[in-house]
């Protein structure tokens, strides 16, 4: 294999996102625009290490590019993120591997500890590149997909009439004033319920409130009105987020108070979700779930959601020195 010669150089907001936007959406479940990305930058908390990096060739075209993230939570773990794609007909030339080396010495200089990526699961080459270099698959989410046109809720209608009958009240984080008191109450609960899913890591800190106000409160894709919520007398016991994309409709969360399952609640919220997507002209609903949530994958088995490709969370058996490490590499090779 000849290594091509390559230039890496920080990316320019206003010269290369068009172009990264395609080498992005070439490795994700969903296409990815320049503005989704100059959204991304501008949800950047205070202590967040983020670096954006494109490699360029003799031509001068842009071929590859990293990111490296080091989010504000995970100062205390130094756990940085790195991300990684090669345009496929510039594959097989060492591409991959100087930037990947190029964005690990990023993330070592600026203390990284530990290492976090994904990759596609139908992705067998970048699959194989992690292995070689010691890594393993460690979590596996699968996306899946909700074809809206035409669909029909009565069959699914019951469960509210359920829910509304063991004391539940439905209601929108709009209807409910979108203060901070209510927006922390709402926190509180996606903290709670973000640690009860099985496939969360104990050790992962959940953000601060200030950087899940900064992070999901003041993004750009955030509506109180696609916030549902189900409560209880004053007390918040389930919470469904839907974001709007277009045409398309992101179910981002559910969840529900593990005291509180069992009472049709989850399916309530995904049905509430629904009706909003559809009601502001979504034709699909996409979301993604951990292998290991049965409960939830069979919520949306119920409701006709068809399963897309999924992602592979990889961890490094050990680091270099051969001790072990709590390692995880992206790369779209």
């Amino acid at each position: 294999m000849n290594t091509a010669t390559l230039t890496i150089r920080e990316a320019n907001p206003e010269t290369d996102y068009e172009r990264l936007a395609v080498l992005i959406s070439a490795a994700s479940v969903q296409p990815v625009t320049a503005q989704h990305i100059r959204g991304w930058d501008k949800n950047n908390p205070s202590r967040q290490i983020r670096r954006r990096a494109v490699g360029i060739n003799d031509d001068g075209q842009i071929v590859a590019y990293s990111v490296v993230v080091r989010e504000a939570r995970n100062v205390q773990f130094q756990r940085f993120y790195i991300g990684i794609t090669v345009d496929e007909t510039y594959r097989r030339q060492g591409i991959g591997t100087q930037m990947f080396d190029d964005a690990k010495a990023f993330a070592t200089e600026n203390g990284a500890r530990e290492l976090s990526s994904e990759t596609l699961d139908n992705d067998a080459d970048s699959l194989r590149f992690a292995e070689k270099r010691g890594y393993h698959i460690h979590t596996h989410s699968f996306a899946s997909h909700l074809d809206l046109t035409g669909f029909d809720e009565k069959p699914y209608v019951h469960s509210i009439l359920r829910a509304e009958a063991s004391g539940i009240r439905f209601s929108t984080l709009a209807a409910e004033g979108n203060t901070p008191e209510v927006q922390f109450k709402l926190y509180t609960l996606n903290n709670q319920t973000a640690q009860d899913n099985p496939a969360a890591d104990k050790r992962e800190p959940f953000p601060t409130f200030e950087i899940f106000q900064h992070q999901v409160f003041n993004a750009d894709w955030f509506n109180p009105n696609g916030q549902f919520l189900a409560i209880d007398g004053d007390k918040y016991v389930g919470l469904g987020a839907v974001a709007l994309d277009g045409g398309i409709a992101y179910s981002a969360f559910t969840g529900v108070d593990k005291n509180y399952r069992g009472r049709g609640i989850a399916q309530t919220l995904k049905l509430l979700t629904i009706r909003y997507a559809i009601a502001n002209g979504a034709s699909a609903l996409l979301t993604d779930n951990d292998s290991k949530n049965a409960a939830m994958l069979r919520v949306n088995r119920k409701f006709g959601f068809q399963p897309q490709v999924g992602t592979y969370g990889l961890r490094s058996k050990q680091n270099a020195s051969g001790m072990a490490r709590n390692v995880r590499i992206w790369l779209t090779l």
